[in-house]
């Protein structure tokens, strides 16, 4: 199998993976914090690398610059830390279905990110991809008062930050996945994102209501499972598609998690299934994909 047609897999994988997950982690939302269920699913991502450096004898602590080992933690802490905290508050305000519609704008973030780090030309298709993204994120989000989520602006600005997070989490590390073993670098850089959640915690003023639910045994049951689908999982195989696919390509396809989450937060979690809704995640969808082409 080609290095292309084994990005394209992994890159398929995660977003089937990261749907699924992303159900869980709204189901668990109701009964611990934001911060609880990155706690857990980071503890339970964790925990599966280890077993699998132990398995497969691969070196924790490998030969390493100064450069790459900060280049590293770094990219943990914006991309996993921060984004991922962000992402689980707006994924709580949002709700699944229109947070993932709002997720589109990482694919024209991403592409802005090229025009500004590395001086690439703006595309006719860039400005009309972000505009069809933009106008996704507003439909959606402007139907009957009462669907709407109370805290709706809050909502969007989290979720847009997070997937900005996430582009400069990546940026960062891709070029090292080529010099290290992809499951070590996951690994470090969720260790990375859990030492940015221990000093969040440290000096979080409310920081004994941080943990709720995360005591009740019960609770552990559905973090569990989305740390092992959306952390150990979905996060292994979109490293996969990020060494051997270009990252313009992985944004396009990871967009079609958009559509897993719109259908399976209606059949799991009975969010409604609207017209409006459907219309935001097409525009969304084709927005993501003109940016690039």
């Amino acid at each position: 199998m080609s290095d292309f047609s084994i990005g394209i897999l992994g890159t398929l994988s995660s977003s089937l993976f990261w749907a699924m997950a992303v159900i869980l982690f709204r189901k668990s939302a109701d009964h611990v914090t934001a911060f609880g269920v990155n706690v857990g699913k980071n503890a339970v991502g964790i925990a599966f690398f280890t077993l699998t450096l132990l398995i497969l004898d691969i070196p924790f602590a490998p030969s390493m610059s100064t450069t790459d080992f900060w280049l590293l933690i770094v990219s943990g802490v914006i991309g996993i830390g921060v984004g991922d905290l962000l992402f689980m508050t707006s994924l709580k305000l949002l709700g699944a279905g229109l947070n993932a519609i709002v997720g589109c704008i990482y694919t024209p973030l991403m592409i802005l990110a090229g025009v500004v780090i590395f001086s690439e030309s703006v595309s006719a298709q860039l400005i009309f991809g972000a505009v069809c993204v933009v106008s996704a994120i507003v439909i959606a989000s402007t139907g009957d008062s009462k669907e709407r989520p109370r805290r709706l602006v809050l909502g969007i600005t989290l979720a847009t930050v997070s997937m900005l997070c996430t582009l400069v989490g990546a940026v960062l590390y891709k070029d090292l996945l080529a010099r290290y073993d992809l499951f070590y670098i996951t690994w470090f850089r969720l260790i990375a994102g859990c030492a940015f959640l221990v000093v969040y915690y440290a000096f979080h003023p409310l920081r004994r209501r941080l943990l709720d639910g995360l005591g009740d045994w019960r609770n552990w049951r559905s973090l569990t499972l989305s740390g092992f689908l959306g952390t150990y999982l979905a996060i292994s195989a979109w490293a996969v598609g990020l060494r051997n696919l270009p990252a313009s390509l992985i944004a396009v396809f990871s967009e079609l998690t958009v559509i897993m989450i719109i259908l399976m937060a209606y059949f799991f979690l009975r969010e409604a299934l609207t017209l409006r809704k459907i219309v935001a995640t097409g525009l969304a969808v084709g927005g993501a994909f003109v940016s690039v082409m």
